[in-house]
């Protein structure tokens, strides 16, 4: 069976497919369930390909999405090249950033425009195909896709479906990873969430730096990490918006940025942080509300960071404040912003 995972819409492309899909439904928890009809399609790929059922299925899918659109419906300053909005997508994924977002590549429309006069140096011009980012997806796995933003050399796309997952994927702890931005690898098991940060420092060194691994540089050892797979970090910094004027300079949410998203997703509970975090995340959780509700935050113009840093002195609020943190046999000392 294909897997459903929670989908990582913002609320305006999350009730425009809600509303211009009737195939698909969300229950609360904006869970993807396609209907049993579907479900027989799902092992019909051929190396690596769409088969013809499924491309049949995926065009038809597309036209009804385009003939519900309204042009109000469509942000402003969306532009319809290569893809149009909400244009859903069958792909591979290939590899990673080093933020834990999933890279596609996928063959352009034969009748896409796209720049005439081409930087060879383009991603998009990639013999392998125009490059597509979805979060939440796996290196290897077969995954439905749909456009919500055309780059000029690259596209940004919500996660519909993983058709075939992979043999690393894991049930999220946190009900709110697919939406929350504040990390991106509770969906892979431990060991290949460290394969895979060990592989990204490896990449920004030969990548960015143009270092050669072996050569001019050292080869990246494995990521050490603890026993735990859960509560291991040591340090977040949550965030909030300014105090709204026409909310009595209440506040709405603390927390992280929402996943392709500027919003905030409300955060009361980390389960990759420590407990000791979050016990203090609670009480200054409640310290903020009540300042905001009192009038007594402060009124930051964009907003204020919120630092959590559990040390051997306690959990540290204070930027400023030097901490010592102790890893194996060696002890750190540092400020604890």
């Amino acid at each position: 069976n294909a897997f459903q995972p929670q989908i990582s819409f913002s609320r305006r492309r999350h009730r425009l497919l809600d509303a211009f899909q009737p195939h698909i439904h969300f229950s609360s928890r904006r869970r993807y369930r396609p209907p049993s009809a579907l479900s027989s399609t799902h092992q019909a790929v051929d190396d690596g390909n769409v088969s013809k059922t499924i491309a049949q299925q995926l065009e038809e899918e597309n036209v009804q999405i385009q003939e519900s659109l309204a042009v109000n419906d469509i942000p402003r300053k969306f532009v319809p090249i290569p893809f149009a909005y909400h244009q859903l997508l069958i792909a591979t994924v290939d590899s990673l950033t080093n933020l834990g977002v999933g890279i596609c590549r996928v063959p352009l429309p034969s009748d896409a425009m796209i720049d005439p006069h081409p930087d060879p140096n383009d991603v998009q011009h990639d013999n392998r195909g125009w490059v597509v980012f979805v979060p939440n997806v796996i290196p290897g796995e077969l995954v439905k896709l749909s456009i919500y933003r055309n780059h000029k050399s690259y596209s940004d796309a919500d996660l519909v479906e993983v058709l075939e997952p992979s043999p690393d994927r894991v049930e999220p702890r946190c009900n709110l990873f697919d939406v929350c931005g504040g990390c991106q690898y509770q969906h892979m098991a431990i060991e290949t969430q460290r394969q895979w940060k060990t592989r990204q420092v490896s990449e920004l060194y030969s990548r960015v730096g143009g270092l050669e691994e072996g050569v001019t540089y050292p080869t990246v050892l494995p990521a050490l990490g603890t026993d735990a797979t859960y509560h291991y970090r040591s340090k977040i910094t949550p965030h909030y918006e300014a105090p709204k004027k026409n909310q009595g300079g209440l506040i709405d949410n603390i927390g992280f940025k929402q996943k392709g998203s500027r919003r905030l997703v409300d955060v009361p509970y980390c389960h990759i942080a420590t407990e000791n975090i979050n016990e203090k995340l609670t009480e200054v959780r409640e310290a903020k509300f009540a300042e905001a509700k009192e009038g007594r935050l402060k009124r930051p113009n964009k907003g204020a960071t919120i630092l959590l840093r559990d040390a051997n002195e306690g959990v540290i609020t204070d930027n400023n404040e030097w901490v010592t943190t102790t890893v194996k046999d060696l002890t750190f000392r540092l400020k604890a912003g």
